[in-house]
């Protein structure tokens, strides 16, 4: 038997859901590496075949992500969610790659969201089932 709440936990995305949409990142990667992505690239980068080069670039620590806005009210969104779900129950599940890390905590200790657990992975839905997640708050079709 779990010993979950009876709400279960909840993995939250990160890119187009607690920043504004990730369009910037598209446009910046156009202009650099001459290419045409759309605008929705970002939203799922992995499933929308953005070159790993690419995506180290918009991730690294001075690349467009980490210039980002947050979404309005995200902050008190994430806060209410913790509040409800407990700390243990509630997660950042992004496929921003690992390596984004420390860019990715300073952009949400920047920008004063509360601190929680982030999870980077590509195949998100399996992480979710991994961490038993319930719910999701998720902008990409291929991960809801």
């Amino acid at each position: 038997m779990s010993s979950l709440p009876a709400h279960g936990r909840i993995a939250i995305d990160l890119d187009g859901v607690l920043t504004e949409h990730p369009a910037p990142l598209a446009t910046a990667s156009n202009e650099r590496f001459g290419l045409d992505l759309p605008e929705r690239a970002f939203i799922d980068s992995a499933g929308l075949n953005v070159p790993n080069e690419v995506r180290e670039w918009v991730y690294s620590d001075d690349g467009p992500a980490a210039r980002l806005e947050p979404c309005p009210d995200a902050q008190d969104f994430l806060r209410r969610v913790i509040a409800l779900f407990g700390a243990a129950n509630a997660m950042i599940l992004t496929a921003r790659p690992q390596a984004a890390s420390a860019m990715t905590v300073a952009w949400l200790e920047r920008h004063g969201f509360p601190s929680i657990r982030i999870i980077y992975a590509d195949d998100k839905m399996t992480h979710a089932r991994l961490h038993e997640c319930r719910f999701a708050v998720e902008d990409s079709e291929r991960h809801a």
